[in-house]
């Protein structure tokens, strides 16, 4: 469940970019608007455990700079 703008906004970011066919999205633009400087920060750690790997993570062969939305 999402809660909060900065939540909503990271996940409607990562859809949009899948949409358009790019679904790799740098964090810095996941994070445009956000006081969070990555998406786990703007989750609590045990939602975060619960979305990591599951509905987003990082872009494959990168250790951090850029996720995408797991379809």
């Amino acid at each position: 469940m999402l809660t909060g703008e900065k939540q909503i906004a990271i996940f409607d970011i990562l859809v949009t970019a899948y949409k358009n066919g790019s679904p790799i999205v740098k964090t810095s633009d996941a994070m445009a608007g956000s006081e969070s400087f990555s998406p786990s920060t703007a989750f609590r750690k045990e939602q975060w455990a619960t979305i990591k790997g599951v509905y987003l993570d990082l872009a494959p062969g990168v250790k951090r700079g850029a996720w995408m939305l797991l379809v």
